[in-house]
């Protein structure tokens, strides 16, 4: 799906904007005291909250009619683009705010507080909510990381498997008030009956855990290892002060409020070891309201998206939206802003009148989504959730190997000794680089019943000390990084001991797989990676009787680069990339042709061109792919 990035800077107290129509920055009139339609964005929670207080009557007078909210959508368009300006935002507009400034986190708590939502275009007819339009939607989200995307840990690439590790936080506290009563046993139970004939179907009900304490939640996340892909909090949610967000948890079906900041820190200590940044759902009020440190904000530092609420909630319809868009995610295989997007525009009627719908916040801090399956079953009608689909144009005899090789590894008794050892070689236009990439989606799509770890190890290729003894501390101090998930860090103790401890801290436990990728080699670089595979044998050595030592695969790809021949150590074999033939093409372009815009008919014409003109490269068949799918131009 096409993401339209609009890039937001404070510059001397005044905000701006970077946008496609516009090479250079522009002022706008957005400010903490800005009115919209005469209303500050203060005025216009406090009239969503004050209607959601109160119970649902059908003859309420309603606070935010649908006119006047299309008002304040048309002059939040103006104000921040301006009345001239207009654009194609595609299906999916992303606010990202610029975040070198000391204040960054309280001016990304301020942008995240701005009713997105409720985007009006009004230049091209009758006035309309972007988001709810029902030709043309439009997904609308916020990056709401302090951290900028380069600098963040873990990997934001995001491959969601088919049966993705779903942890629902849902407590059951018994109020005396039975109005504030969330009624989550049945929220919990509709929600196990929509997904569970989808985990059964795929044999991986352990894939889901119910929790309802703090306690169990801490358990689940550091002891057990659960490792969730997505985290569902359902329940009561406050900001005291206005700073801060906190949820109830239940001990013993009493309250028990526990701050997000450290519920967030829990979090946080998982992704930094797994590199795998969770989905994570607030269900609760108030998640994005807060002034500072707002859960929308603290959860984005470590989430891959995070959904959560400016106002109070409604809980019959926080519960539907949930249920609804989480079988989205989950089986119909939609990215979280999509799915939402797709709940809300066919919202109830009452929601829409209330402005209840405009409270939802989407903070998406992921660069790719991926949600890996048969494609043939997708239900998604869009390119959404197929990532980068252009590079699965497989090779798959070569895959084929891969994953021969991975199962005969992971099938074997724990007590091996031995990592398992990937080599393919290819030309720079065969790009081994992109097979490294299908690799990864074999680790996570193929192996359901695994728990992978999926990191990038740099081996200072070009640095090549002669003394024995010195390869050996920098080969050390790589895996030290790679395992750390930080290749910047000076490492001064890369010891085998310390590396074993972090390998044992940061294993998912039982059933985990530890995939280190190594980038491209060349043939030059042989006698660095049998040194490099020796250390790994007396690491796996001294984990084997570690019962929750994971399994541990080195995979590298070599450029085979001309008159260089690249001799795998004995006992390994190497797989050879070639090009893709007419067959393989033409069930790419048959299973993608929506994206392709290609016609059944013209399937065999379409790939049997596509293997002429690019002669067996693959790097040239990527780049027509892209083109014919609009990433390129």
């Amino acid at each position: 799906m096409r993401r339209t990035e609009i890039r937001i800077r404070q510059a001397e107290g005044i905000i701006e904007i970077l946008h496609p129509a516009r090479q250079t920055w522009q002022h706008t009139t957005l400010s903490i005291d800005m009115k919209l339609d005469n209303r500050s964005i203060r005025d216009i929670k406090a009239l969503l909250d004050n209607y959601l207080d109160k119970d649902y009557l059908p003859n309420n007078t309603w606070d935010m009619r649908i006119a006047e909210q299309t008002k304040i959508g048309a002059e939040l368009w103006n104000g921040v683009f301006g009345k001239s300006v207009d654009f194609d935002p595609g299906s999916w507009l992303h606010f990202i705010p610029e975040v070198s400034q000391s204040d960054s986190a309280d001016f990304i708590d301020f942008i995240c507080k701005v009713p997105w939502a409720m985007l009006t275009r009004g230049a091209l007819g009758k006035p309309m909510f972007m988001a709810l339009d029902r030709s043309d939607p439009v997904a609308i989200t916020v990056d709401a990381g302090s951290v900028a995307p380069l600098l963040r840990r873990g990997n934001y690439n995001i491959l969601q498997p088919p049966t993705p590790r779903l942890l629902l936080v849902m407590p059951e506290v018994s109020h005396t008030e039975t109005a504030k009563n969330t009624g989550a046993a049945s929220h919990r139970d509709a929600l196990l009956k929509i997904l569970k004939p989808h985990y059964e179907a795929g044999n991986a009900l352990e894939n889901i855990k119910c929790v309802r304490s703090f306690a169990e939640f801490e358990a689940a996340m550091l002891t057990e290892r659960f490792d969730p892909q997505i985290i569902y909090f359902y329940g009561h949610g406050t900001t005291p002060g206005a700073k801060g967000t906190k949820f109830q948890f239940d001990n013993g079906a009493k309250e028990d409020w526990q701050d997000v900041g450290d519920i967030a820190f829990v979090i946080t200590q998982v992704v930094n070891a797994n590199g795998n940044p969770p989905f994570i759902w607030f269900n609760a009020c108030l998640g994005a309201a807060a002034n500072q440190d707002s859960a929308l904000r603290l959860f984005s530092e470590t989430a891959s998206c995070v959904v959560a609420m400016r106002t109070v909630v409604r809980m019959d319809a926080s519960r539907i939206l949930a249920e609804r868009a989480l079988k989205a995610i989950i089986v119909d295989r939609f990215s979280p802003p999509v799915a939402v997007r797709e709940v809300l525009r066919n919202c109830p009627t009452d929601w829409m009148r209330s402005g209840h719908w405009a409270s939802t916040v989407v903070a998406a801090q992921f660069t790719d989504w991926t949600a890996l399956g048969n494609d043939d079953e997708r239900v998604a009608e869009d390119d959404d959730a197929v990532g980068n689909f252009p590079i699965r144009v497989d090779r798959s005899d070569a895959l084929g190997r891969i994953e021969s090789r991975l199962k005969a590894s992971f099938t074997v008794p724990a007590a091996s000794e031995d990592p398992a050892v990937l080599f393919w070689s290819g030309s720079a236009d065969q790009m081994p680089v992109i097979f490294e990439e299908r690799v990864r989606d074999v680790v996570v799509e193929r192996f359901p019943g695994h728990k992978p770890v999926l990191l990038k190890v740099e081996l200072q290729a070009t640095a090549r000390p002669k003394h024995p003894d010195e390869l050996d501390i920098q080969l050390r101090a790589a895996i030290f990084r790679g395992l750390s998930n930080s290749p910047d860090v000076p490492v001064d103790d890369a010891s085998l001991g310390r590396i074993r401890r972090l390998i044992a801290n940061m294993s998912p436990g039982r059933n985990g797989v530890l995939l280190l990728l190594h980038g491209t080699l060349t043939a030059l670089d042989a006698d660095l990676v049998k040194a490099y595979m020796r250390i790994w044998k007396s690491l796996c050595d001294d984990l084997k009787d570690n019962p929750n030592a994971p399994r541990v695969a080195l995979a590298f790809g070599f450029d085979a680069e001309l008159g260089q021949t690249f001799e795998a150590p004995e006992g390994q074999d190497v797989v050879y990339l070639g090009a893709v033939p007419p067959a393989e093409i033409k069930t790419h372009l048959g299973r993608y042709r929506r994206f392709y815009n290609i016609a059944p008919a013209d399937l065999e014409t379409e790939s049997h061109t596509l293997a002429r003109d690019t002669e067996g490269s693959f790097k040239t068949l990527l780049e027509k792919l892209e083109r014919k799918a609009g990433f390129r131009r």
